[in-house]
C-alpha cells in the first residue's frame, strides 16, 4: 500500500506486510470526512522508502500525516 509519492523524486512511502498470510489483510487505509487518514495495521508490517531503512510497524492504529515545512511565502507539504 502506497501512503505517499515523492513529488520531486518519484519515490514512494510504502507499507507492506512482513509475512505472506492472506487470510487477514495486513493493513487498511481509511480517510475520514475531515480529510484525516488512518492506517490500521492488522499484523506485523514495514514502512519502506528508497532513501532510508525499513521501519517496523506493530499491529495497531496510526494517523498518516504528511510533513509540512515553513517558508516565508507559505506553509507547504514537504517534497520528497
Amino acid at each position: 500500500m502506497i501512503l505517499a509519492y515523492g513529488e520531486a523524486t518519484g519515490h514512494a512511502h510504502e507499507v507492506v506486510g512482513v509475512d505472506n498470510a492472506d487470510a487477514v489483510p495486513a493493513m487498511q487505509l481509511f480517510q475520514e470526512p475531515d480529510g484525516r487518514r488512518l492506517l490500521v495495521v492488522n499484523r506485523d508490517a514495514e514502512l519502506r522508502h528508497e532513501e532510508h531503512g525499513k521501519i517496523a510497524l506493530a499491529p495497531g492504529g496510526y494517523e498518516v500525516i504528511q510533513q509540512r515545512e515553513y517558508h516565508p511565502e507559505a506553509i507547504r507539504n514537504v517534497i520528497d
